[in-house]
């Protein structure tokens, strides 16, 4: 727990926000995520890029409040990837390409593909 609140810590700082400390080196959260490529939107290839946009377009506490949902839940393999992905985050309310991309998809959140739209 110790190592966790320290991770956190120093996380928020960090001017990459999408780099979390492991115990052996460093992951890249976003690129680890992206590689679950079963479970995850991969934005005709621009995964990595899309994720990282969207963490750095959202507050530091919503950053590390994925960042902490990631350690704890994310790390070791892509069985939670869409949980992962599925935080305010990383998802979409407004613009979207499909389904899965939405926020709050698992309660029927849908992507209006005629108009792009989350609804």
């Amino acid at each position: 727990m110790a190592i966790r609140g320290a991770l956190l810590t120093g996380l928020v700082g960090l001017a990459a926000c999408t780099q979390v400390l492991g115990l052996d080196d460093y992951v890249d959260a976003v690129d680890q995520l992206c590689r679950c490529d079963v479970d995850v939107p991969q934005f005709d290839g621009a995964c990595r890029d899309k994720l990282g946009e969207r963490l750095d377009a959202v507050s530091p506490e919503r950053r590390a409040a994925w960042l902490e949902f990631f350690v704890d839940n994310c790390t070791d393999s892509c069985d939670a990837a869409f949980a992962c992905y599925q935080q305010e985050a990383t998802c979409t309310i407004d613009e979207c390409t499909e389904d899965r991309e939405c926020c709050d998809y698992d309660e029927g959140v849908r992507c209006d593909l005629a108009r792009g739209r989350c609804q």
